[in-house]
């Protein structure tokens, strides 16, 4: 950022003294600095005067530019301070009439974000400003709270007409009605951009990665520990400028390359990979690849192969159980936060020794406590002893309003702050917790000789092997299916259109409780697997996937649709089609006129309103009948209620525990399979 305001004011240096050595001759706002200023005869051509004196003319505003400076916090990236470099010093102005001087405005701001509408200008507060470089700069500070945290998103431009500055009254050299200011297109995160870019391939995410040594750490005589987070299905890559980026900064992922992290460590590296065009989804394969392939660009002498450390929320919570069920030997240890997941008796037995710390907060409401109680409950009765428990009664955060919480949903929130169940600030430890009549007792990192959670993780190391790692399969790197092509998401490419009857070639839907229906959606053809090898049940629904689903169940033609839904976000990909025929027949519509958000986790509630519309499409009479309404009925949104109403008394959908239809949780793929063959059963009828 300083070369290019270096580069500017030279560029205004060298046409200021251009204007003056031909000042006697012409007025300088007469200088045409894009006309010859020699004529056919070698002289210097005097361009008809446009001096606001001279003419009876108005003077033109200056223009003035200014950059964008994102933060990351818990509950995401914000634009946090303007940086405005002006054509002239200021003059003798103080800080806080700069800070009253401007307001600052995101304009014609259009998005739905999960049923709350925002639809025009928004004003972002100024709370602070500094003057720098001789007067040149000004530093506007915006309010940048967790109530801040939609309209000051770094990510405004999606929905947005960009930023509006304007000088409220003069000041200093600045006269209010002299001045336009607009974005340099410069925008800069201190810590976000620490972190190194690597794309994708055929057989490996994007993934953006902290390097130690440029924070200067020495390497230790065994190398550098690689820590791998996992991000949640919210921050899959798209079509849209946050691309190998949003993984990193919308849960504050930058806190592993701080030094209060990195010291604990010694140093390391950190990958934060992203489900992007060609894996869609977190496999085993696509994640060892990654890693391996990561170790190749660094090295293989500058990493600890006995220090490699997986964890992620949610969908990558999930990933996390995904990647050591399948190799359980890669890790020194692991920690799903906010995840369920199920096992067959060789992966129980395979992570017998592999320590794993379980993080949930009890009032999540998107992945029910009981996935950590089951599966923690799973591998203790199989004699597991190293799987610990992290629990908390609400997550909060700072940024927060005077008595707020935050989500339930949001537990990473203590593992990225390196949580210890101690102190003031983690005044929702659980000590125990009690639920089905059985108490959970959780467990400190003090208890178990470390003080923090980052602490306990460092310490976990393998029993020493020697390179190069041989898994058990082979090789690692390099997946035993064929690679991904640009038709396969989550939901996979188009299959055929035949049915297959022999049994599922899926290494993880035996023994699952929807193994039933998986078997007869994909049977059906309306599911694909996620790779020949893996379904991937436990992983959450898009808005996307349900769309292919619904257009396959109807049998359409996606080609005939093409990409002709509109939105920006949609990609010519394998699930454009159905996203304009869905549209088209008003089964779905966009958070806003020019957003889709088609890999963004969709709700129960979202769920039922696309299947409601999609038999109201066909017409459909299906009789219900009456049942007893779900405990949490009045926590569906208003817009979302009569569907809810309509398919429970169908039979389409049930509650969970204690008949709570958790209408802002999001559905796993088994769950929308079970849906889908209840669906397929009425319209049979």
């Amino acid at each position: 950022m300083k070369r290019i305001r270096k580069k500017l004011r030279t560029v205004l240096a060298l046409s200021l003294v251009m204007m003056m050595s031909i000042s006697l001759m012409t007025p300088v706002a007469a200088l045409d600095t894009d006309a010859d200023l020699t004529s056919e005869t070698g002289n210097i051509e005097v361009a008809e005067s446009d001096d606001p004196i001279e003419n009876g003319g108005e003077q033109q505003p200056e223009t003035i530019l200014f950059d964008t400076e994102t933060t990351c916090f818990d509950y995401g990236q914000l634009v946090t301070k303007l940086h405005i470099t002006l054509n002239k010093p200021i003059g003798e102005v103080s800080e806080a009439e700069v800070r009253e001087a401007f307001s600052v405005v995101v304009k014609n701001y259009k998005r739905n974000f999960y049923g709350i509408v925002f639809d025009g200008d928004y004003v972002r507060e100024v709370t602070g400003a500094s003057i720098g470089e001789g007067g040149m700069t000004l530093t506007l500070e915006l309010k940048s709270l967790y109530a801040d945290s939609i309209i000051g998103g770094a990510n405004y431009a999606m929905f947005s007409d960009g930023y509006e500055v304007t000088l409220k009254n003069d000041l200093g050299n600045l006269k209010a009605d002299g001045a336009v200011f607009e974005f340099s297109g410069v925008s800069f995160d201190p810590e976000a951009d620490k972190w190194l870019a690597v794309a994708e391939t055929s057989t490996t995410y994007n993934y953006r990665y902290f390097d130690p040594r440029t924070a200067g750490y020495t390497k230790p005589d065994g190398g550098f520990p690689i820590i791998v987070w996992l991000h949640g299905a919210g921050e899959s890559g798209s079509s849209n400028n946050y691309d190998n980026n949003i993984q990193l900064t919308a849960n504050r992922v930058t806190a592993w390359g701080q030094a209060e992290a990195q010291d604990l460590f010694g140093g390391a590296f950190v990958i934060a990979p992203q489900t992007s065009r060609n894996v869609r989804n977190w496999t085993a394969d696509g994640v060892i690849a990654t890693i391996e392939a990561f170790i190749g660009m660094v090295g293989e002498e500058n990493v600890d192969r006995n220090r490699i450390y997986i964890g992620g929320c949610s969908m990558g919570g999930m990933g996390t159980w995904t990647v050591i069920k399948a190799y359980p030997d890669y890790f020194a240890a692991a920690f799903p936060i906010c995840a369920n997941t199920t096992f067959n008796q060789a992966q129980i037995a395979a992570l017998k020794d592999l320590p794993i710390y379980l993080i949930h907060s009890v009032d999540d409401t998107t992945v029910n406590i009981s996935g950590s109680i089951n599966a923690y409950n799973t591998l203790k009765a199989a004699g597991k002893e190293n799987i610990y428990l992290a629990f908390y009664e609400h997550v909060v955060f700072e940024g927060l309003g005077e008595g707020e919480l935050g989500p339930g949903h949001w537990s990473w929130v203590y593992v990225h702050n390196d949580f210890d169940g101690e102190g003031d600030d983690e005044v929702y430890w659980l000590d125990e917790y009690t639920t089905g009549g059985k108490t959970y007792e959780t467990t400190k990192p003090s208890e178990l000789g470390f003080s923090s959670f980052k602490a306990w993780l460092a310490g976990q190391a393998k029993e020493k092997s020697e390179p190069p790692y041989e898994p058990p399969y082979e090789p690692p790197y390099e997946p035993p299916y064929t690679p991904p092509t640009d038709d396969k998401d989550d939901e996979g490419a188009e299959g055929e259109d035949t049915v297959d009857e022999t049994p599922l070639p899926f290494v993880d839907v035996a023994g699952h409780w929807a193994e039933d229906a998986i078997r007869r959606v994909v049977n059906e053809g309306l599911f694909n697997g996620t790779s020949e090898t893996h379904f991937s049940p436990d992983m959450t629904v898009t808005r996307a996937m349900l769309v292919t689903v619904l257009g396959r169940l109807e049998g359409i033609d996606p080609d005939v649709y093409g990409n002709t839904s509109g939105f920006e976000d949609v990609e010519d990909d394998w699930y454009s089609g159905y996203v304009a025929w869905a549209v088209r027949n008003g089964i779905v519509l966009g958070r806003s006129e020019k957003i889709f958000d088609p890999h963004s986790a969709i709700t129960r509630e979202e769920m039922s309103v696309m299947i409601y519309r999609y038999l109201q499409y066909k017409n459909a009479n299906i009789e219900g009948t009456s049942k007893p309404a779900f405990a949490d009925i009045d926590l569906v949104s208003d817009w979302a209620r009569q569907a809810v109403e309509y398919l429970q008394s169908s039979g389409m959908l049930e509650g969970r525990s204690g008949n709570r239809f958790d209408p802002k949780a999001t559905s796993t793929r088994a769950e929308l399979a079970t849906v889908m063959t209840r669906l397929l059963d009425l319209l049979e009828k």
